[in-house]
């Protein structure tokens, strides 16, 4: 039974996501895959392309925001500072966080960085062709032979 229709929303989304994609680490290298089986390869391609660099330019924004706060901070720190250690070391704070600025600002990946694009399988997991042609086979003989012992058991008169 159909429910009631619900327009795309980020809330359906994310469930989507937690229910088809399978995430996993590789600990030694540090390495994230991302995998799903679907009935619809091209759409969760385009998923996993779309939610990768969308996450990617979101932590990007958030970053550029913070390092802006902390620059900020840093600045009026340096300007009601006196002492010429503690202006030395807000002068090298400061300059630690430009080169972060600097290295984040370049075009291309932030956080992560994808090894391959998201491809289809070539050897799909499922459904498994030959399997179900070899079980549908002896289970068609099974039944049809179960189905005429049945009729003939039925058809022939118990001799007393």
């Amino acid at each position: 039974e159909k429910g009631k229709y619900i327009s795309p929303n980020p809330k359906r989304l994310s469930m989507l996501m937690a229910s088809s994609l399978n995430v996993s680490v590789d600990r030694g290298t540090g390495f994230m895959s991302i995998s799903t089986e679907t009935s619809e390869p091209d759409i969760m391609v385009e998923l996993i392309s779309s939610a990768s660099k969308e996450t990617d330019n979101l932590l990007k924004e958030r970053f550029f925001v913070t390092a802006e706060d902390t620059l900020e901070f840093y600045y009026q720190k340096l300007l009601t500072s006196r002492s010429p250690e503690h202006r030395e070391a807000l002068a090298k704070l400061i300059s630690a966080e430009d080169q972060k600025l600097m290295l984040a600002s370049k075009i291309g990946n932030f956080v992560a960085e994808p090894l391959t694009t998201p491809s289809v399988s070539l050897y799909p997991a499922s459904p498994k062709s030959t399997l179900v042609l070899a079980l549908g086979f002896v289970l068609g003989i099974f039944f049809g032979a179960a189905i005429v012992f049945l009729r003939q058991a039925m058809k022939t008169p118990r001799v007393n």
